[in-house]
């Protein structure tokens, strides 16, 4: 992991002095922020809320959130010149992962966007991104498309829950009517659920990873960090939220 950063940090270390020396707001706070509400959403699903409990507009504007992060992170890592590297290397780095490896700023960081992710959470992450790792057969789905294919799926979802919400306002107009006139009451719409529920908290998961420790990598934090945990550390997160994104679409296709 050291070696492949070395080879990899010139263009790292130049996007973050752009980003120390040059105007810009706080671009990975924000998007953390806004992901950590499809974070806590996701914990309600997990917990045993059932999704018609929130409105189709909470909904689609949910997954919006969680794709235009996705986006970033996947923009991010090519901005920093990393994501050609997990392209070629991604299965032969995610093999060896260890929870030792992740830097310790990890759950601080999460903690403080208002991610609730503890140590275990990270070893499920580390343990799944291992053990789905193919080091010694030719990967079909590289991350550059998991990303992509995370993104339409999603964008997806946002297009189901636009159209639930249609069909609801139509369904009032047609409701007001019939009343006004004492005709047959209409039908309700059926509620169209999207599937991407099953792999969107790996989705969200691997999206707040990848965003943190590409934002450690470059000083976007006022977090003191060694000079281990801006390097190869924050590249071994970087795979392991790059992997839970990838195993969030193994899900969602049921692969």
């Amino acid at each position: 992991m050291a070696s492949l950063w070395e080879a990899h940090a010139p263009r790292v270390r130049a996007h973050g002095h752009w980003r120390r020396h040059g105007p810009f707001d706080d671009l990975f706070g924000y998007e953390l922020d806004r992901l950590a509400r499809s974070w806590r959403v996701v914990r309600a699903l997990d917990s045993g809320v059932d999704p018609g409990a929130f409105t189709d507009e909470f909904m689609r504007r949910t997954m919006q959130d969680t794709e235009q992060a996705v986006r970033r992170s996947s923009d991010v890592l090519r901005e920093v010149d990393l994501l050609p590297l997990l392209d070629r290397q991604y299965d032969l780095m995610a093999e060896h992962l260890r929870v030792a490896d992740l830097p310790p700023q990890e759950i601080p960081i999460l903690a403080a966007h208002g991610f609730d992710i503890n140590e275990n959470d990270l070893i499920r992450v580390i343990y799944r991104v291992r053990h789905t790792a193919h080091p010694n057969s030719h990967r079909e789905i590289t991350p550059s498309r998991a990303f992509s294919q995370a993104q339409e799926s999603l964008q997806e979802a946002q297009s189901i829950y636009a159209q639930n919400e249609a069909d609801q306002r139509q369904h009032a107009v047609a409701l007001a009517e019939a009343e006004g006139g004492q005709g047959r009451r209409p039908e309700p719409p059926e509620r169209r659920k999207p599937r991407v529920f099953k792999g969107l908290g790996q989705l969200v998961q691997g999206a707040a990873m990848t965003l943190a420790d590409v934002g450690l990598a470059v000083g976007a934090f006022p977090f003191p960090v060694s000079p281990e945990t801006q390097s190869w550390g924050a590249l071994a997160s970087i795979t392991a939220g790059v992997g839970s994104v990838m195993n969030g679409i193994g899900d969602l296709r049921g692969e």
